[in-house]
């Protein structure tokens, strides 16, 4: 993305870019993936889904997260180009999202037993519920940090702990 920001390349060139990266890292863990008609335990029939209540509200919540962090999360960089003009800043939005979300995921491991996951995923939709309204918000480099550290740091657990809840 920084090399993609330096050359001033076309959107077109960048979705060209990601896409030859995408095809490759494909290629690399396709072999690991199983071949068709195989089930990760053999033997074993998979459970009919019965929509439930429960069931219902967590793909409820987790659909209107997905919602409330997607624009945030995807418009970052733009956000902070325009707020910082010229600046180094607008290129630095998406690691810092990135190291955000490593630490979050590492800190959900390691405080999986201090709660249960579906009180743990309350705590972090409301922390990037906090952190799109910080983005929004807060002016200057401030909403956009706080931003990306809060939406970023849950992103991955937002996922982890859904489907753990599911």
């Amino acid at each position: 993305a920084v090399y993609i920001q330096a050359k001033s390349l076309s959107a077109g060139a960048a979705w060209q870019i990601y896409g030859v990266l995408a095809l490759v890292l494909i290629a690399l863990v396709a072999r690991y993936l199983p071949r068709s008609g195989q089930l990760h335990r053999p033997g074993t029939a998979p459970e009919p889904l019965l929509l439930t209540a429960d069931l219902k509200r967590l793909v409820w919540s987790y659909s209107l997260a997905g919602f409330g962090y997607i624009l945030p999360a995807t418009f970052l960089s733009q956000m902070a180009a325009v707020r910082f003009p010229g600046s180094l800043f607008a290129q630095f939005v998406w690691p810092i999202f990135g190291l955000a979300a490593v630490v979050g995921i590492a800190l959900s491991i390691l405080l999986r037993h201090t709660s249960t996951a579906n009180r743990r995923l309350a705590i972090v939709l409301w922390l990037q519920g906090a952190g799109v309204l910080a983005a929004w918000l807060l002016p200057g480099i401030g909403g956009l940090l706080t931003g990306g550290l809060l939406v970023g740091g849950g992103f991955l657990c937002a996922v982890q702990l859904s489907l753990l809840y599911g």
